[in-house]
């Protein structure tokens, strides 16, 4: 599925096979560890929301898993060829074809989640080498922490090179709004190398907890291991596999990660800045997308 100059997704499949084929990329498969974080606090059925549908890859492993799950998609595009074309099916949750800080603005002014918030969110709006900042800012997650549970955890993708500045930003403003209750891992299946170079362009998922309790006072986010029900014999069940057993080795150290001697949180009224720095990272995913595919089928299809 393309958007632009930029793959928000795709299948390893013949056309029998959509149900059970691999994904193209294991990032998704790494983002359904947000059901693998220990939780204290738990009621009821979970429920999950997912910002960012692309082919639904982690929409379609949640309702797999019993999650009563809810999608918000900004495209409608986006949401129709997934529907047709990947396997997904329509939320029980319901599905909003809208902008995402609309959305969460919307839970919030008219309490909508007073019966019952979210126990995962999945936030997924990297394309084309760029994410949308208004949905990086403290404001933003404010929101988010709003309408998710305690104890709740957010997984959110994110792509670039560590040191840059764009990266500087987001995971500051992460870890600032989530009192530093965060761990996060790069993707892929070998081992991450803490002395590779901060300059490499990297895709990683960061899972950061909605606790009360501050950074260094306990140790509120860690990982159960996977049981076979979530493995699952749907979509990706061979990546899903390896990556569910696997993806704790890929840990990176956010704190050697951060430079907090250039303290570069985004605002509302700083978002401005996080668009007009991304414009190096994405010149940079141009090469990598024609890495993927060959120039003529960018310029034809």
């Amino acid at each position: 599925l393309r958007a632009d100059h930029s793959l928000l997704g795709g299948l390893w499949i013949d056309e029998k096979a959509v149900l059970t084929a691999e994904s193209i990329y294991t990032t998704f498969l790494l983002q359904e560890a947000v059901r693998l974080v220990e939780r204290s606090s738990k009621e009821g059925r979970e429920r999950g929301l997912v910002i960012g549908l692309g082919t639904g890859i982690s929409a379609r492993s949640l309702q797999a898993l019993g999650v009563n799950t809810t999608i918000v998609e900004l495209d409608p595009v986006v949401y129709n060829l997934a529907r047709k074309y990947f396997g997904v099916e329509e939320p029980e949750g319901g599905v909003y074809i809208q902008d995402a800080r609309e959305y969460l603005e919307g839970l919030t002014k008219y309490r909508r989640w007073k019966e019952r918030k979210f126990d995962y969110i999945i936030h997924d709006v990297f394309t084309g080498g760029m994410v949308p900042a208004k949905l990086f800012t403290m404001e933003f997650f404010k929101l988010v922490k709003e309408v998710l549970a305690v104890h709740g955890v957010i997984a959110v993708n994110f792509a670039g090179e560590i040191k840059a500045e764009p990266s500087q930003i987001v995971l500051q403003t992460l870890l600032r709004s989530f009192r530093g209750n965060c761990r996060a891992f790069e993707d892929g299946f070998q081992a991450h190398d803490e002395k590779q170079d901060t300059d490499e362009f990297k895709n990683m998922v960061v899972f950061c907890i909605n606790t009360p309790i501050e950074y260094g006072s306990a140790p509120t986010l860690t990982f159960r291991d996977p049981t076979p029900e979530d493995f699952l014999t749907t979509v990706s069940p061979q990546f899903r596999r390896r990556v569910l057993t696997s993806f704790k080795q890929n840990e990176m150290d956010l704190n050697s990660m951060i430079d907090w001697k250039k303290p570069m949180m985004s605002t509302d009224k700083l978002a401005s800045k996080l668009d007009k720095v991304q414009s190096k990272g994405a010149y940079k995913h141009w090469p990598v997308m024609r890495g993927v595919f060959p120039d003529e089928i960018w310029r034809w299809y």
